[in-house]
C-alpha cells in the first residue's frame, strides 16, 4: 500500500516536537507501507509571519531529513485561501506516486486534498487533532462550511478522542466512516527513570505544553500561588516548558508574586522525560484539548496528572489513581489548586501509571490503525 500523507503539524526548524503525533505514525507506517509525507507552508502567513517571530515558526527551507531514511517536504504556495495550491500540490506528487491512498493530519489542510483525492479517485482518510473541530466554531461561515464538507466528503475520518468524535457530528454531521485512535506514546523514551526519580530533592509541579490561552496557562499564577500558600512549609518550585504568545506574560505575574519557578523552551522528548520523572504533579488546565498526549506521557513517566475535564482528557487519563479531573465552572482555580495539593500530599505508586501507560504505545496505535483503513477501504 502506497500511502501519500499531508500534514499541517510538522516539525519546524526551532521546534523539532512539533507535530511529533504525525512524525511518530510516519515511523510506524514505513513497517507496514511505502509512504511519503508532505507539510505545505504558505509563504505568507507561515513563512512570513514566522521570519517576524523566530521563536515560533521558522520552517525547513525544501526538506527535513527526521531519521537517515524519512523526510518530510515543505512545498511553498502563495495563496490565500490555501484550498487551490494544496489542492495542486497534491495532483502533482499523486500523478508521479500513485498513491493507493491520501492521509491528512489537520482539518484546513484536509480542503483541498479531500477535493483533489476525490478528483482522482484515490481515498481520502481525514485526521482530526482538536482545534481543527471544536475552534471551527469561532472562525467564520466559510470555515465551518469547508469542515463540514471534509467530513462528509473523505473516506474515513479519524479523530484523537472519542469526544471529540461526539463534538464533530454533532456540529457538522455524521461522516461516511468514523473510527478513534488515540495519538500514542514512546515507551521507550516516555518511562520511569530511577536515577531521576531518586535524586529529587524539591517538590515539583510543573506545566507542559503551548503557552496560548486555549491551554488555560494564563490560569498557572493564580493556581501556583495557592498551591505555595498551602504547602510553604515545604520546599516548592514549579516548572514551565513550552512556548507560545503568553509565555512571557506568565513569567511576569510569577515574579510579581515572587514565584520560584524554572522555564524552559521547547526540548527535545528525553529531555521531556527527565523533567517529568523530576515532577510530582503535572497540570493540565486547559479550557479545550483534543486529546492531550503530554498527560500519557506524564502517567509513563509515574507523575499523576490534574487536567480540566474537557475533551478528551477524561479518556487520556483513564482512571482516578492516574490523576484528578477538575470540571470547568465556579471556583475552577481553588478546586484546580486543591487537586494538586492532594496529590502532593498522597502520591501514587509510578509503576501502577506507567504500567497503564503501555497499552498506548505508537506499535499498538498505528497496527490497528492501518488495520482498520486496509479493511474499511478493502486495501491490500
Amino acid at each position: 500500500m502506497r500511502i501519500l500523507l499531508l500534514t499541517g503539524l510538522a516539525p519546524l526548524l526551532n521546534n523539532r516536537i512539533a507535530g511529533a503525533a504525525v512524525v511518530e505514525r510516519l515511523r510506524h507506517y514505513r513497517k507496514f507501507c511505502e509512504v511519503k509525507a508532505v507539510s505545505p507552508v504558505n509563504i505568507i502567513s507561515s513563512d512570513f509571519l514566522g521570519r517576524l517571530s523566530q521563536r515560533f515558526s521558522r520552517y525547513p527551507v525544501n526538506r527535513l531529513l527526521v531519521e537517515e531514511d524519512l523526510a518530510i517536504d515543505y512545498p511553498r504556495y502563495f495563496l490565500v485561501p490555501r484550498d487551490k495550491p494544496i489542492k495542486r500540490i497534491v495532483r502533482s506528487i499523486s500523478q508521479r506516486m500513485r498513491p493507493d491512498v491520501i492521509i491528512t493530519h489537520w482539518g484546513p489542510t484536509g480542503w483541498g486534498a479531500c477535493s483533489a483525492a476525490t478528483e482522482m479517485g484515490i481515498p481520502h482518510v481525514q485526521f482530526f487533532h482538536g482545534s481543527d473541530i471544536h475552534d471551527m466554531r469561532f472562525k467564520n461561515r466559510g470555515s465551518y462550511e469547508k469542515t463540514r464538507s471534509l467530513i462528509q466528503g473523505s473516506n474515513i475520518c479519524c479523530f484523537v478522542s472519542e469526544a471529540l468524535e461526539k463534538l464533530s457530528e454533532a456540529r457538522f454531521g455524521k461522516a461516511r466512516h468514523s473510527f478513534v485512535s488515540h495519538n500514542g506514546i514512546d515507551t521507550h523514551i516516555f518511562r520511569i527513570l530511577p536515577e531521576k526519580r531518586q535524586r529529587k530533592q524539591k517538590v515539583a509541579v510543573g506545566y507542559i505544553g503551548r503557552f496560548e490561552p486555549i491551554k488555560g496557562v494564563d490560569f498557572l499564577p493564580e493556581i501556583f500561588d495557592r498551591i505555595r500558600s498551602a504547602r510553604n512549609h515545604i520546599s516548592l518550585e514549579f516548572v514551565l516548558i513550552g512556548e507560545g504568545s503568553l509565555k512571557k506574560s506568565v513569567e511576569e505575574q510569577l515574579h510579581l508574586r515572587r514565584i520560584n519557578f524554572a522555564s524552559f523552551g521547547f526540548v527535545d522528548q528525553k529531555r521531556l522525560a527527565e523533567i517529568m520523572n523530576e515532577l510530582d504533579v503535572l497540570l493540565v488546565p486547559s479550557r479545550n484539548e483534543g486529546w492531550g498526549s503530554v498527560i500519557l506521557e506524564s502517567i509513563a513517566c509515574g507523575t499523576p496528572v490534574v487536567a480540566t475535564k474537557v475533551g478528551g482528557t477524561a479518556e487520556a487519563i483513564g482512571n482516578s489513581q492516574n490523576g484528578t479531573l477538575v470540571e470547568p465552572g465556579n471556583l475552577f482555580l481553588d478546586r484546580f489548586a486543591q487537586a494538586a495539593i492532594e496529590l502532593l500530599d498522597k502520591p501514587r505508586e509510578p509503576q501502577l501509571l506507567s504500567q497503564y501507560a503501555i497499552q498506548f504505545s505508537w506499535a499498538n496505535i498505528v497496527s490497528r490503525e492501518i488495520r482498520i483503513i486496509k479493511e474499511t477501504l478493502k486495501l491490500n
